[in-house]
């Protein structure tokens, strides 16, 4: 034990030498035992002594030792206590083979070239000088036990780590052991090193509001109980701070609180020259944000976390948090869920199909294989920024954040309804692989010009908010499944008075769902429209028997014939048969009427109908000048009013027409074939038989679909929507949404024939193959729930007043995203894009360049099995853990799991909102958006920073060992509170850093050479290997000299926080700068001149052969 104390002793001799230039004694290991203390006052005792003897300064260097005699004791007796002497002291004996090898001597070279840099370097030097302000670290309480470093030296297998990481890093640095390039190995450390130089050699100043610590604080950085995390046993305290990186001093109703004071009116506490709160009353004083050591003089009381209040009051003097509830610890916790779905594997193995094929880019460095910023990926950013680029963005943003606040549970349905079904496809991909859209397919494209039409109608808009938050359109699912579910043969029609239609026509007696019009006093339908009375109604209808519509279930094992589509895909068919058909009916018998024009003209059938569900069909609209009538009229005798006329004319029709004709009325007269009757006096008339657009006689081929729309409940269920539509004079616009889903719908180009037997032409896009996924997310009736509490959640922020045009903001936000007449182009100016199914189309919106990317997109990854899966189970984990939502059966409302997700987008949105409207007082919006951003994202795809990190990414998780090692290490710092705790306090620290540019830009400029992977080492050995793989050469043959791990224990305490919240290391790199200042007792801040001593006096140290680190070198390997 006595041998292996003096040789530690000897090593921290050697470290120590700069202080110990006069100390010449020969130590004889030999002699007898003797009482010895600690390592770190055996240390002490010899360095005091030199102090003593010291030639310059003698005195200062004694006085600051003998002050700090404690502090240096406890730190070194920290990193090396007694018990562990002899791990240390095996540890030191096994590193010196590095020396052997000449490793360390070229390390400790390059350090001394570092070293003569840092001295040169005024702007370095004057950085790291400044002492006006606590350090990051001061920000936060000494109690939580801030130990980063020191907690992640201490975990377990961190010599796997060290070896696993060494290893792999080497093999990518495309160099020999020597430092000759070496064309076997990939050069992926190499470029990120490359990338780094570039990116540190221009940081610059930016505006303090513009740093990522101040702009996002408020989402980042502020409590909130939402974010907290259940059952963490202690508070973390940390105190807020203020854009220029100080404490943020509290403020009561007159300003700033006192003790403090703030004399410019600028908002925040004022500050002296040296760094200390001017106080109120005057004078200055230091004032740490955190103390818990007793101070006889502090003006402040503090509680047992150390934040300081005034007397009793229990107001604090700064303003604090608990980062347990912030969103920077919601965040660590969330990315802890993430990397346990192994989501940092899935983005490596999905980055090289998204990110596209390679090419030769340039940078200050040289040439190196890149992307391309033309790729999807840009015109998706181009897109989504030219969709924020409206004038009111912060008007939207502003009231979607009031939304998100207040109504969060609706977007939480929403969100559960769209997991619910993605779970239900995914099955559905398992039972049914070959289902899915054809390549020819353009739904989404041919769906947006009548978004657009919708959008940029003001009423139609609103009125259609209004159709989806009438409660019956909860149950729009319903009727839909089932006529998913059957394929009753065509005609399904049922008998006229049988059981069905009796039952039917009692609800529709007794349960009207809009109030008659009436003449004297006109109200829109949406006014007539009977809330209470639809639900009723639905029910009833729903009650009837339905069996001579509904007998025979659809079969999806048998292919789509015309005798196995479901009912479902006939209405469609009937819907867009009938569109832009005309229904004229005229008189063909008796001959003599037969030139009389036509009793009845219907422009378009389907859009009729949809007149009559929206209760807004007046006959008196589609029935010619009377006057042209009159023969029929005399000869039927009676009256000459329409309603004489459609009543006479009933025996033909089927049924009584009334002059607001309703659905049912509509439908039997559809469904009847023979249009002819006993007219009493005038004897037997028959009326011309209408057709639709393949020419079939309208009865006979799919007008049965109404009524099984009208016994399954479909009629109701969009009785408001097509109310919004007729009452905007719109309907034409339902129509198309019907003619377009059609188009899609079958698998097949041929399947519908013409009355003529030709082909009825339609895209074959097959939507039919995903009817049985449908069918069962319908079934699961969450989706048309969630739209309805969506809808009435906008509404009731607009009616109590929160937002007051809530609607109309998200009305401007989606016409800026779909409209086609502003002559947008995408972002290479093209004017036109080519559809899948081989059309041109012009006009283009911003939807239509995100539409046309994602589809690029997609088929990049679609031709990557290994990246297909990846990414989804990217979008799996995204949504079951950043947006995961319940909604228990039962349950009133949905709910997000973890209330962090909604605080997250709330506090995030509001941020953004404030940033746009800074940016639009400032008439730079649209420039910031669409410029500036932009020119940012494509600068990542024209650096090497991106492609380097892609490739370094896949050089450390080739081998599945090393994968396993990083998501045990994650698990380590992420999947308990004490590490998350850690990592936590160390992110904030990092963003209070961010905020002193001052320090940080000089230092990154600084680091920029230091790494440079080019630079030239004037040093021998090892003079052409860059000082990064230099680095992880030593650590590899540290780690295979040490496998048991002694030298990273020894690290781990070394930076481990001890009891009073110091970091050994740290305390004893203090006093050794203490020893070498011009005044080593002196107490002021260090300046310039002083750091300038200090880095010479080790520079020189580290290159004396007599009493230096060389002297170790030659004794070592002489």
């Amino acid at each position: 034990m006595r041998a292996r104390l003096y040789f530690v002793c000897l090593c921290g001799l050697l470290f120590f030498a700069p202080m110990l230039t006069s100390c010449t004694a020969e130590y004889d290991f030999e002699r007898a035992e003797q009482a010895r203390g600690t390592l770190g006052e055996e240390l002490y005792g010899i360095w005091h002594k030199d102090a003593v003897r010291a030639a310059e300064n003698s005195e200062r260097k004694t006085m600051m030792l003998e002050s700090r005699k404690d502090e240096f004791i406890a730190a070194v007796d920290a990193v090396a206590p007694p018990e562990k002497l002899e791990e240390v002291d095996t540890f030191l004996q096994e590193m010196l083979s590095l020396i052997d090898s000449g490793l360390i001597q070229g390390l400790t070279r390059k350090l001394q070239a570092i070293l003569r840099d840092a001295v040169a370097n005024d702007a370095l030097l004057s950085s790291i000088a400044i002492q006006n302000r606590p350090k990051p670290g001061d920000f936060l309480s000494p109690v939580s036990g801030q130990n980063f470093l020191g907690h992640l030296m201490g975990y377990p297998r961190m010599p796997d780590v060290a070896a696993r990481t060494s290893q792999t890093l080497l093999a990518a640095d495309g160099l020999d052991a020597d430092g000759n390039p070496d064309m076997t190995e990939s050069t992926a450390l190499r470029d990120v090193l490359n990338a780094a130089t570039v990116f540190l050699g221009k940081s610059e100043r930016v505006q303090p509001t513009d740093t990522v610590a101040y702009s996002l604080q408020n989402v980042l950085a502020t409590e909130d109980e939402r974010f907290a995390e259940n059952a963490l046993p202690r508070p973390l305290y940390a105190v807020a701070y203020d854009r220029r990186g100080r404490p943020l001093v509290a403020k009561d109703g007159s300003g700033i609180a006192p003790p403090f004071a703030d004399f410019d009116n600028d908002g925040l506490a004022d500050i002296d020259v040296e760094g200390k709160w001017v106080l109120a009353a005057g004078g200055s004083k230091n004032i740490p944000a955190f103390r818990t050591t007793v101070d006889a003089s502090a003006l402040l009381n503090r509680d047992p976390y150390g934040r300081a209040h005034v007397g009793s009051s229990g107001k604090y003097s700064f303003e604090y948090v608990d980062l347990s509830k912030t969103g920077v610890h919601f965040m660590v916790r969330q990315f802890d869920a993430l990397a346990k779905r192994e989501i940092l594997w899935n983005l490596v193995d999905a980055a090289p199909a998204l990110l596209g094929p390679r090419q030769i880019n340039t940078d200050s460095q040289g040439a190196f294989s890149g992307y391309s910023s033309d790729s999807p990926m840009r015109d998706i950013f181009y897109a989504l920024l030219h969709i924020l680029d409206i004038d009111t963005l912060d008007r939207v943003l502003a009231a979607s954040a009031d939304f998100l606040a207040t109504n969060s549970h609706a977007l939480a349905g929403l969100v559960f309804a769209l997991n619910e079904a993605v779970e239900v496809v995914d099955e559905f991909n398992t039972q049914y692989p070959d289902a899915g859209l054809n390549d020819n397919q353009t739904l989404a494209y041919d769906m947006l010009p009548v978004l657009e039409a919708i959008s940029a109608d003001p009423d139609l808009w609103r009125d259609v908010l209004w159709a989806l938050r009438q409660p019956i359109t909860q149950r729009t699912g319903e009727p839909m499944a089932m006529l998913l579910s059957y394929k009753d043969s065509n005609p399904a029609v049922p008998a006229a008075n049988g059981p069905y239609d009796s039952c039917f026509q009692a609800c529709d007696a007794n349960f009207p769902i809009f109030e008659t019009f009436n003449e004297a006093n006109p109200q829109s339908c949406v006014e007539r429209y009977k809330t209470n009375q639809a639900l009723q109604r639905y029910e009833c209808v729903r009650a009837c028997p339905n069996g001579e519509m509904f007998s025979e279930p659809m079969d999806y094992s048998l292919p789509e014939t015309q005798e196995n589509i479901s009912m479902f895909q006939r209405m469609f068919h009937l819907l867009r048969d009938t569109t832009g058909s005309p229904y004229n009916l005229k008189m063909l018998e008796p001959a003599s009427l037969s030139s009389m024009p036509a009793i009845i003209e219907l422009p378009s059938s389907s859009e009729a109908f949809l007149r009559a569900v929206g209760s807004s069909m007046d006959m008196a609209d589609y029935v010619p000048n009377m006057a042209e009538l009159q023969p029929l009229l005399d000869m039927m005798g009676g009256s000459s009013s329409l309603a004489n006329l459609l009543s006479q004319l009933s025996p033909i029709f089927g049924v009584e027409l009334s002059r607001r004709a309703t659905p049912p009325e509509i439908t039997r007269m559809f469904n009847k074939a023979d249009l002819s009757g006993d007219l009493g006096q005038m004897g037997t008339a028959r009326i011309t038989t209408p057709t639709c657009k393949d020419g079939h006689v309208m009865a006979n081929h799919h007008a049965d679909m109404l009524y099984a729309a009208e016994a399954s409940g479909m009629i109701d269920t969009i009785a408001p929507l097509a109310c919004a539509f007729a009452a905007n004079d719109q309907e034409e616009l339902m129509t198309r949404l019907f003619v377009i889903t059609h188009e899609h719908y079958s698998g097949k180009t041929d399947l519908n024939l013409t009355a003529d037997g030709t082909v009825s032409e339609s895209k074959g896009s097959n939507l039919r193959s995903l009817e049985p996924a449908l069918r069962d997310i319908l079934e699961k009736k969450t989706l048309f729930k969630a739209l309805y509490e969506l809808s009435v959640a906008a509404e009731r922020v607009e009616s109590q007043g929160v937002v007051p045009d809530f609607t109309e903001q998200l009305r401007v936000l989606v016409h800026h995203a779909v409209r086609s007449d502003d002559g947008f182009r995408g972002a290479n100016g093209e004017d036109s894009i080519t559809l899948a199914d081989g059309r041109t189309l012009r006009n283009l919106s911003r939807a239509t360049i995100l539409l046309e990317a994602g589809a690029k997109m997609n088929a990049r990854v679609e031709g990557d099995p290994v990246a297909e899966e990846a990414l989804g189970d990217i979008f799996s984990a995204v949504t079951d853990v950043l947006l995961a939502a319940e909604w228990p059966e039962g349950a009133p409302m949905a709910q997000f799991s973890d209330p962090g997700t909604i605080a997250v987008m709330e506090r995030l949105t509001r941020h953004l909102s404030g940033k746009a409207a800074e940016l639009q007082a400032e008439g730079r919006l649209s420039e910031w958006l669409t410029e500036e951003q932009l020119d940012n994202f494509g600068g990542l795809f024209d650096s090497r920073a991106l492609p380097a990190l892609v490739d370094l990414s896949g050089e450390l998780v080739k081998n599945p060992q090393d994968r396993e090692l990083v998501d045990d290490l994650l698990d380590y710092m992420l999947g308990e509170p004490a590490g998350r705790d850690q990592v936590a306090m160390g992110l904030y620290v990092l963003l209070v850093y961010t905020l002193h540019q001052d320090t940080w830009v000089p230092v990154s400029n600084f680091m920029a050479r230091t790494l440079d992977p080019n630079r030239t080492w004037q040093v021998e050995p090892y003079g052409k290997l860059p000082l990064a793989s230099h680095v992880l050469q030593v650590l590899q043959e540290t780690v295979e000299k040490d496998p048991q791990g002694r030298g990273i224990e020894l690290f781990a305490r070394g930076f481990s926080n001890m009891e009073d919240g110091s970091v050994p290391f740290g305390t004893i790199f203090e006093i050794v700068a203490d020893y070498f200042r011009a005044d080593p007792a002196s107490l002021a801040p260090y300046t310039p001149g002083d750091y300038r001593v200090v880095l010479n006096g080790l520079e020189s140290w580290l290159d004396d052969d007599l009493h230096g680190l060389e002297r170790l070198y030659d004794i070592v390997d002489p």
